[in-house]
């Protein structure tokens, strides 16, 4: 069916970026989600966003790399590389390595071994709701918003360890539990930015320790202004503003009240395509490319993925069902999108298959029956046009005065 089906000529990844001078967008990360496959689709659809890994602990790297004490230890059979745990593609440069823990000297080593795989960026987790009961009970996350000598602390390791090499930020709540009034906050941002920390990603609630992750992410109230004060009281720093932002316009709203940056979560799993039109928010480029392109590119990606086992899956099955898991919501608000799925889930179920054909035929064959037409696969986002350049040298100044963060 000529309406169906893809070029054999996979179209060419575009290549990595520049970082840009301000953080702009980024794809939270997000257990079980924000892989280096899923990121490779996000990067598929456009080269803007800033992407970011999965948290991972700073001890699953220690206690596989041959270099570190740890890895007598480990009593794994058999054992991952490192380069299993944290490996990226180019392409998906910018990127940011998220790590897990608490003690400085661990996490240093883990940062250390992040800067010189390539990172653009080692990230502290201080925002995710730990646990507080059970062998799951850990002092990472949002917990260590109670000690924010502690988090300094880490911090000071970790740029001591990275040399320079990249940046060392933290991703925090508002608060934690009952230490949840602005003043605690802006009494953590300065003690930890006084260590060397210059940029901080604020998801705009608090979290509620023994509240699972899914109810952290609704039940505290957002307070998207106390960001706005942070930017106001530390005018040195930059400010990521997270939580509670579903689409591209209203991460542009945000960054025009101020904001230097915005991390979108959920819906960039929900709706990756939309970042095709990432470009409105920059205020430059043009339309992404179309999802038939989008698929295009993945398929050449997956291809090299799948043979390559990257990941050192001991299951061909899994390998095939990890690459087609970031498809699910590619075609997000278009017709035929339900059918896509179900195909899709149907042959995610199928072991053989899996384990059997190749992931682009697979792809290919769902795509054939999902009922898609060329005019849903060949479409491209819309722009807005261009701002008209002002008039006179005043205009210019007021322009430029309104665009500053």
């Amino acid at each position: 069916d000529a309406s169906t089906s893809t070029s054999t000529t996979p179209a060419p990844m575009p290549p990595p970026p520049p970082q840009p001078r301000r953080p702009l967008l980024a794809v939270a990360p997000m257990i079980d989600v924000t892989d280096r496959h899923f990121r490779m689709l996000i990067r598929c659809v456009s080269p803007l966003p800033t992407l970011w890994t999965e948290m991972t602990w700073d001890r699953a790297i220690l206690y596989n790399a041959p270099s570190e004490p740890e890895y007598a230890l480990n009593k794994n059979e058999p054992r991952k590389s490192v380069e299993s745990l944290i490996g990226f593609s180019a392409e998906e440069r910018p990127l940011v390595m998220q790590l897990g823990g608490a003690e400085p000297e661990r996490l240093a080593r883990a940062a250390a071994h992040a800067a010189r795989r390539g990172y653009d960026e080692v990230n502290l987790n201080c925002g995710c709701p730990a646990q507080t009961r059970g062998r799951a009970r850990n002092c990472y996350g949002a917990r260590l918003m109670f000690e924010p000598q502690r988090v300094a602390d880490c911090c000071a390791a970790m740029i001591a360890a990275v040399g320079g090499r990249c940046p060392v930020t933290v991703k925090c709540r508002l608060g934690v539990d009952d230490r949840d009034t602005y003043e605690e906050l802006h009494e953590f941002v300065r003690i930890v930015a006084a260590v060397g920390v210059t940029h901080f990603i604020v998801h705009a609630r608090k979290a509620i320790l023994g509240l699972d992750t899914v109810k952290n992410r609704s039940v505290p109230p957002l307070r998207h202004e106390w960001v706005l004060r942070l930017i106001d009281d530390f005018p040195a720093l930059k400010f990521t503003l997270n939580g509670g932002v579903t689409s591209l316009a209203a991460a542009a709203e945000l960054l025009a009240r101020g904001v230097h940056g915005v991390m979108i979560g959920r819906r960039s799993s929900a709706d990756p395509y939309m970042y095709a039109a990432a470009a409105s928010v920059y205020g430059h480029g043009e339309a992404g490319p179309s999802r038939r392109e989008v698929l295009e590119r993945y398929m050449e990606y997956a291809t090299r993925a799948q043979a390559a086992n990257w990941e050192e899956e001991d299951r061909p099955e899994a390998i095939t069902r990890k690459l087609l898991t970031p498809l699910h919501g590619l075609f997000a608000n278009v017709n035929s999108n339900a059918k896509w799925r179900r195909q899709l889930c149907a042959a995610m179920q199928d072991r053989a298959r899996l384990a059997s054909e190749p992931v682009a035929e697979i792809i290919r064959a769902c795509l054939a029956t999902s009922g898609l037409t060329a005019d849903v696969l060949d479409a491209r986002p819309s722009l807005p046009a261009p701002k008209p350049p002002p008039a006179t040298v005043e205009q210019a100044a007021a322009a430029a005065a309104e665009a500053r963060p």
